[in-house]
């Protein structure tokens, strides 16, 4: 129905390397339709806070400074 623009509405994201911790981080996304938004799936991890863990976990670097708003760490590692 969407013309396939909606891939990226509650897609995966893979972190992968040795100092990162295994298995699913966050939650499955509900499939009931009434949970839908517009017949997608809502997303139930800000991909923002995936970036933010990375940075400040992995990188060392300033997340906020970099992505320009506090975001809470999603702790990978």
């Amino acid at each position: 129905a969407s013309g396939g623009t909606d891939h990226g509405s509650a897609s995966v994201m893979f972190a992968v390397g040795a100092r990162i911790k295994g298995g699913l981080h966050g939650k499955y996304p509900s499939l009931v339709p009434a949970d839908l938004k517009n017949g997608d799936p809502v997303f139930t991890t800000d991909f923002r806070r995936v970036y933010a863990g990375l940075l400040e976990d992995c990188l060392k670097a300033p997340g906020t400074q970099i992505i320009g708003k506090k975001f809470e760490p999603l702790h990978l590692t």
